[in-house]
């Protein structure tokens, strides 16, 4: 099938076909490894990708939803195959009938991979998500964005989008033994509990000119500095090692703090995402900073 939107040289795009499963959830997963970066309350649930893979199946063929998937066929990477580089979901999105303008389309998720960072990939994207809401009789294309995302601010800006709301957080202390009533949106056979594009997308894009750029740390309670990038790409050294891992498997870094009861102060999460099969990720209890060989060693000795 040839390219269904002008892209840039050795990229093309095409919708996401039943068995390109795969490399949705790949880049799904790369995306939201940086979403729990920023803010380790988007950490994807342990069963998130059946449940994507439920929607993808139900919505991918849908005359309200975009599933868009960018292919590298670079012939100097020697893979000899097209790799997934990019991924971008648009849906068209229904508020509630309490509002009279309840119908837009809304940027559900928007990713490029590291090696296509700093060129036209993101933008092309963007239009092509634009480009699909026009042709659909929508008048705005809207999106979720995390308010430490500098770089997603930056490019979005440029790409001509303007903040119109802000979602404001408050940390609670819940009440002892209290657990949270059920939302009362939700259908009674709980069909809408899983359907990703009701309520608020809490969206970010990792969009660096420089591919070794890590993403600023969100610090919800009290100042704390951004993590050493020498140290992250130490520990991503280390890992490849450890591993032996070739050119084409990308190793994410990413320190989280977190308050819940139970949960380390600082933990690391090293994601390893390898082409055509589904992420590996483990977790250290410690900052990025007191890492060292020996723990990668043994976190990986039975790999």
């Amino acid at each position: 099938m040839p390219p269904i939107f002008p892209t840039p040289a050795a990229i093309s795009l095409r919708s996401a076909s039943a068995t390109e499963f795969w490399a949705v959830a790949r880049l799904f997963a790369a995306l939201h490894a940086f979403n729990a970066g920023l803010d380790p309350r988007f950490r994807l649930a342990d069963s998130w990708e059946p449940l994507l893979r439920a929607h993808f199946d139900r919505t991918h063929q849908a005359p309200g939803a975009l599933w868009l998937l960018a292919w590298c066929s670079d012939p100097a990477a020697g893979s000899g195959q097209a790799e997934p580089v990019g991924l971008l979901l648009v849906e068209a999105h229904t508020d509630s009938p309490l509002f009279a303008d309840r119908r837009w389309a809304e940027l559900v998720a928007l990713y490029v991979a590291p090696s296509q960072r700093g060129g036209d990939l993101g933008r092309t994207l963007v239009e092509a998500g634009t480009r699909w809401a026009t042709a659909h009789g929508f008048d705005r294309l809207q999106l979720y964005l995390t308010a430490t995302n500098t770089h997603a601010k930056r490019f979005y800006a440029r790409c001509g989008f303007a903040p119109v709301q802000e979602i404001w957080r408050a940390e609670l202390t819940p009440a002892p033994g209290a657990t949270p009533p059920p939302d009362p949106s939700y259908e009674a056979d709980g069909h809408a509990a899983h359907q990703i594009e009701l309520g608020h997308h809490h969206l970010a894009m990792e969009l660096s000119a420089c591919p070794d750029e890590e993403p600023p740390m969100v610090d919800l309670f009290s100042p704390q500095p951004r993590p050493d990038p020498a140290q992250l790409a130490a520990i991503k050294g280390w890992v490849v090692a450890a591993l032996a891992l070739p050119d084409d498997v990308t190793v994410m870094v990413t320190e989280l703090r977190c308050s819940e009861p139970g949960c380390p102060p600082l933990e690391t999460v090293i994601a390893v995402l390898r082409p055509g099969i589904p992420p590996e990720q483990r977790k250290l209890h410690k900052a990025t900073s007191a890492i060292t060989p020996d723990d990668i060693s043994g976190l990986y000795a039975a790999a």
